[in-house]
């Protein structure tokens, strides 16, 4: 049986290698050949996913379970749910497009660290459904607006479609909310903390 937990780890390493090089762009400046500095790179991340694995997580005090949802929230949930922000902001101040979402996913690792290492989704009460619907709900209301605007004619301002992002981003956060409240519910009427499912 493959080590889920070793994968997660060194695939998230690698993800932070990759979004560290879009960030600061150190090996084109530096002149260094890509390929060499990916595979020491990749050596790096080997080594220390492995001295996680054998121990490294205990000794941190960090749920070396929570590798695979610290992978999920790194990757795909916190920078993704946070998109439609991030794109009111880049029509507001004309970010730089290629460094906004590296940016981002650095700013975020330490929370996706607190809530898959250190119990932070138990203590919020969140799984990985809250975090679907969140960019599900923000993903149909900016569908539905990009739809009406497109059926009516209408010529939008850069005001006006950060405007919508940040009300697709309200739709998200909302029904993201009352699922992790919903849920919760169930939980209590289902006999407390003996109802919780574990992390995704």
């Amino acid at each position: 049986m493959p080590d889920w937990t070793w994968l997660a780890t060194f695939a998230s390493g690698c993800y932070l290698l990759a979004v560290t090089g879009a960030l600061v762009g150190v090996p084109a400046e530096a002149g260094l050949p890509t390929a060499a500095v990916a595979t020491g790179g990749a050596l790096a991340v080997w080594a220390l996913a492995s001295w996680l694995d054998d121990g490294g997580y205990d000794r941190l005090g960090a749920d070396r379970d929570g590798a695979t949802g610290f992978f999920w929230l790194l990757v795909l949930y916190l920078p993704y749910g946070s998109l439609p922000t991030l794109a009111a902001l880049d029509r507001l101040l004309d970010l730089p497009a290629d460094l906004v979402l590296p940016a981002t996913v650095w700013a975020l690792t330490p929370v996706a660290a607190w809530l898959a290492f250190y119990g932070g989704l138990d203590r919020l009460g969140l799984d990985g459904r809250v975090f679907e619907r969140l960019v599900g709900g923000w993903l149909a209301a900016v569908l539905v607006g990009f739809v009406a605007a497109a059926t009516l004619g209408l010529t939008l301002s850069r005001v006006a479609v950060a405007a919508g992002f940040l009300f697709a981003q309200a739709v998200g956060v909302a029904l993201a909310a009352r699922s992790a409240g919903a849920e919760s519910e169930r939980e209590d009427g289902g006999g407390g903390d003996a109802g919780r499912t574990p992390n995704a």
